[in-house]
């Protein structure tokens, strides 16, 4: 066997590898989602505002949207997501907020293809005027658990609520810390979470801080990434099986290679 039929051999052994491989990642979604708040008469309400770049469809996308100190009209849905589209949904508030900022998030939950993901948009919405929170938020993680401190940076005690916004399929305990936090200091926050048992998990948690005081309401909000795991893009055990089917196919077909070239050297050599 000459190295040109060899490379054909091995080609031929990886290709179908190659392909499959293609097939599992070729299927990605990147959604980007953003809200602004208006009003409409005497109504006032949230607007979302989705986009999907890369190549998949998404379908079945049920929007959940979550605020501390605001009570809004049910869950609203997206029947179809397509690639490279843009999307804007509204959400209505019951009832009239008091002025200021409020913080939550906006949780989906959508298909794509026969598995199911869930992904948060943290939200940041003011209602009126609102000066700038003077309490502010940082977190870690560690293992399955959040630790942070909250900041009061004014000059009065403040009445603060903390929260964290995930989708509902994750279980957060406390749902809630709440705390007096003198001038110039802060107070430590701690919770626990579990992931839960679906294949295809693809977010970012949303810690919320929220007080009222002189009649606003004040609202800070932090992002904390999670570590993901069997993201929407490849489906790492299916890769994986590619990946070392890939691999025997084409040890094998330079094992092939081998012992064709050493049986016709024997040839040649027994010919001389």
């Amino acid at each position: 066997m000459s190295f040109s039929n060899a490379r054909i051999v091995f080609l031929a052994a990886i290709l179908p590898m190659l392909l499959l491989v293609g097939q599992a990642g070729a299927l990605t979604a990147v959604l980007n989602g953003g809200c602004s708040t208006g009003v409409l008469g005497q109504s006032r309400y949230i607007n979302f505002s989705l986009s999907s770049s890369g190549n998949a469809s998404l379908t079945n996308m049920l929007l959940d949207p979550t605020f501390v100190g605001l009570n809004i009209t049910g869950a609203n849905s997206i029947a179809l997501v397509a690639p490279g589209n843009n999307y804007s949904v509204s959400m209505y508030v019951n009832g009239t907020p008091i002025p200021g900022e409020y913080a939550g998030a906006i949780l989906a939950r959508y298909s794509q293809g026969p598995s199911v993901f869930f992904a948060s948009f943290p939200c940041l919405v003011t209602f009126g005027n609102a000066p700038p929170s003077q309490v502010s938020t940082v977190t870690k993680e560690r293992g399955d658990n959040i630790y942070g401190e909250a900041f009061n940076i004014g000059d009065a005690p403040l009445n603060v609520s903390v929260y964290m916004f995930v989708p509902p399929e994750f279980k957060v305990s406390p749902h809630a810390e709440n705390f007096t936090i003198s001038p110039n200091s802060q107070k430590a926050f701690n919770f626990s979470y579990s992931k839960p048992n679906e294949s295809g998990v693809s977010t970012s948690f949303a810690i919320g801080s929220s007080y009222t005081y002189k009649g606003v309401h004040y609202a800070s909000l932090a992002i904390l990434p999670i570590g993901l795991y069997k993201n929407a893009g490849i489906n790492l055990d299916l890769l994986m099986l590619y990946l070392s089917g890939g691999v025997i196919a084409a040890l094998a077909a330079l094992i092939v290679y081998s012992v064709l070239s050493k049986r016709r050297k024997a040839r040649k050599a027994g010919g001389a």
